[in-house]
């Protein structure tokens, strides 16, 4: 008899002002991507901040209830235009931090970070309850990694040949898409993230495959054509 499929419900916060930005439908399409890479085998549900709640009184009265009887995944939360996070959504994160479960900083260029606290260099206080924290994300980035769309890829299983989709330039494994064009070679992972390798690199990585993975990928050509100078 087949287990049911697990099913988390992760909640999605932002300030006010950034429910109707067109960064806000972006950034759900790449939360989307990575609840399908971190949580394959779950049906993961989200629930936004975004039309639950009618005001500010509505938000105090049901957010204990949302926190303890909803949410049981986790908290994606993104920042307004100045990088700022209000009080509720402050609160809300430091809630859901205090109940164990995981939250992320999402950022519109795909990358996203996992938080642990909002205290520390990244974090300062704000002017007012709008702006009542303020992340930088540069300083964030360097104390801490985002998320390496690599380190979900089972390496030796993603290359074997016969999981391979190999058309002209373009090679397709379950979760990667790589395509090489102009001596770049662009990987696309399936949460949308897009990283490039210059042609010196595409070679490493190709001996490398070769010497520990005992996997012999196309030949490389010593001088590779420029597609853009064919005619």
């Amino acid at each position: 008899m087949n287990q049911p499929t697990p099913v988390l419900s992760w909640y999605v916060t932002c300030s006010l002002p950034m429910h109707n930005h067109p960064v806000y439908n972006q950034v759900m399409q790449h939360i989307n991507a990575i609840l399908q890479r971190i949580h394959p085998d779950n049906e993961n549900k989200l629930v936004e901040a975004r039309g639950l709640y009618s005001g500010a009184q509505d938000w105090k009265a049901k957010w204990p209830r949302v926190l303890d009887e909803t949410i049981d995944g986790g908290l994606f939360f993104l920042l307004d235009t100045d990088g700022f996070i209000g009080r509720g959504v402050h609160t809300e994160v430091s809630d859901v931090l205090k109940k164990g479960l995981p939250v992320y900083l999402v950022i519109p260029d795909s990358s996203f970070y996992l938080i642990t606290t909002l205290s520390g260099k990244a974090f300062a206080e704000g002017p007012d309850w709008r702006m009542y924290t303020f992340v930088d994300v540069k300083v964030l980035a360097r104390e801490t990694e985002p998320q390496d769309p690599f380190d979900a890829l089972e390496l030796e299983e993603e290359i074997k040949p016969e999981h391979w989709t190999h058309v002209h330039a373009q090679l397709t494994t379950p979760r990667l898409e790589a395509t090489l064009q102009n001596n770049i070679l662009t990987l696309k992972f399936s949460d949308g993230v897009t990283k490039t390798l210059e042609w010196t690199d595409t070679e490493a990585l190709a001996r490398f495959l070769g010497d520990h993975i005992g996997t012999a990928l196309p030949d490389l050509d010593d001088e590779p054509i420029d597609a853009s100078t064919e005619k």
